[in-house]
């Protein structure tokens, strides 16, 4: 079997991963589910990632891609 993920999806995974591996962090704490949702459900924490716009351009994506509902 071959998955076949769309650029958004593959860049969601990568910076999930990132995100739960702490990464961002100086000491590189991981951090549980509920922690990272809260990054990906919030614009102004997700714009804050330290990776976020390269990663965006590795993928070919831009904030733009992205929606968020209050």
């Amino acid at each position: 079997m071959t998955l076949q993920l769309t650029d958004k999806e593959a860049f969601l995974i990568s910076i999930s991963i990132y995100l739960f591996s702490g990464g961002d962090r100086e000491n590189h704490e991981l951090r549980n589910e509920d922690e990272v949702q809260e990054i990906l459900h919030d614009e102004a924490l997700f714009r804050d990632i330290d990776v976020i716009r390269d990663e965006l351009d590795y993928f070919g994506l831009d904030f733009d891609d992205f929606n968020w509902s209050d």
